[in-house]
């Protein structure tokens, strides 16, 4: 973990605005899945990048052949949600949590949510 506390940088350098939703999730009486209305979104401020080779390698295969962008945010995201993007929908793929607490995050976004 860094020493430094990294989310102010983060704002300054937030060039795009981003909205995350995440998906409501139960299961029926059998154990299958039911996808449920999702939250309202929020909107963020983001900091938004292609992803880098090494990031891809992070990526099961079959993603790896997707658009995949590196979105650095100072708020809550979470593997799945749904993060829309310049009008496309990306859903996180991976998570790392930075700085004291947690305080922002970079996550792969692949594009198409399932």
């Amino acid at each position: 973990m860094m020493p430094w506390d990294m989310s102010g940088p983060i704002r300054a350098f937030a060039t795009d605005t981003i909205a995350v939703s995440r998906p409501s999730v139960s299961y029926d009486a059998n154990g299958r899945r039911v996808d449920g209305d999702p939250a309202p979104p929020v909107t963020l401020r983001a900091c938004v990048q292609p992803a880098s080779g090494k990031d891809l390698l992070r990526l099961p295969e079959g993603d790896m052949a997707s658009e995949v962008l590196a979105v650095w945010v100072v708020g809550a995201v979470e593997v799945g949600d749904r993060l829309t993007i310049g009008g496309a929908i990306y859903e996180a793929q991976t998570v790392e949590r930075w700085g004291p607490a947690g305080r922002y995050v970079k996550t792969l976004a692949r594009r198409g949510a399932r």
